[in-house]
């Protein structure tokens, strides 16, 4: 089964037409959705009824945008402002549109924040849009959250005697990590405090088709809406669950003319120069920022 994985839309419509427009050439059997239909773009109704009518119960989760606008009473002080605001605009918005709203009520509940989980030709694929138990980022150097991320899916794949693959968005990054225990498979029968995991970070590239390798690995497709990884074409992936592999696409659309109708409607100028600059976390080690400048170089070429 070919299944393409979207995350973190962030009510950008142009993007999610462009990157549905890609699918249709890619023979797409399913959809899954890791979370963040709105927040930060001009145009929410459309993610959400994307959602409606192409993601089956149960193949999508919330992502923290999604929660927030669902409580906004219940906002941390430490929320963007930015974001506080695009939330209660999205709501207006959305309650505009009668099937959009209506299916936000019934369907954006804090149910759907749970890990949803699948298993496919012999694989456990658990969907989420940070972690499983909380809304962290997750970066390929993310050395202490890598661990203690790996250290869980081991035992939940040991228990269930299968290969798990936890899929992730709330980075915008596209990534893919794979772990191998000591014993140089991480179904090994070891204790759990005797293994030590290492970690194989894969600094991908567009375009490429990469071995799942039967293990147990992290994947985050990146951003539909708004790409974080100095390549401004919406992103998202595709796993062939009977070839154990994983292909990143990127996709060209209009962004500029998604950061015109930010303007338009009067959205504060930070969500322009986000999709303007598509820039990595302040955080980005030097070694990754290479590789996210190189990739881009290469499109540019």
């Amino acid at each position: 089964m070919r299944i393409a994985v979207l995350s973190d839309i962030h009510a950008n419509r142009l993007a999610l037409e462009a990157v549905l427009e890609d699918c249709e050439s890619q023979d797409i059997e399913r959809y899954w959705f890791l979370g963040d239909a709105i927040g930060y773009g001009p145009e929410p109704v459309a993610p959400v009824l994307w959602v409606k009518y192409y993601v089956k119960p149960g193949d999508w989760v919330l992502g923290n945008h999604d929660l927030m606008a669902r409580d906004l009473k219940s906002t941390s002080t430490d929320t963007a402002p930015e974001a506080i605001m695009t939330a209660k605009r999205h709501l207006v918005e959305l309650q505009k549109n009668e099937e959009a709203y209506s299916f936000w009520l019934d369907g954006f509940g804090h149910d759907a924040s749970n890990p949803a989980e699948h298993t496919i030709d012999g694989v456990d694929y658990v969907l989420v849009h940070g972690d499983q138990f909380a809304m962290r980022y997750v970066y390929a150097w993310s050395d202490l959250f890598l661990q203690r991320i790996f250290e869980r899916l081991y035992v939940q794949s040991s228990k269930q005697k299968r290969p798990r693959i936890q899929l992730f968005g709330h980075t915008h990054i596209p990534t893919l990590i794979k772990s191998h225990s000591i014993k140089g498979h991480p179904l090994a029968e070891e204790p759990i405090d005797t293994l030590a995991f290492q970690y194989e970070v894969v600094k991908i590239l567009p375009g490429e088709t990469y071995d799942l390798d039967g293990g147990i690995s992290l994947l985050n497709p990146g951003s539909v809406g708004q790409p974080r990884d100095l390549d401004h074409r919406a992103a998202y992936a595709i796993v062939n669950t009977e070839e154990h592999t994983v292909t990143f696409r990127r996709v060209e659309y209009d962004w500029q003319a998604v950061c015109d109708a930010l303007r338009d409607a009067s959205y504060p100028d930070s969500l322009r120069i986000r999709l303007i600059r598509a820039a990595p976390p302040k955080e980005t080690p030097n070694e990754w920022l290479t590789h996210y400048e190189r990739s881009s170089e290469e499109i540019r070429s």
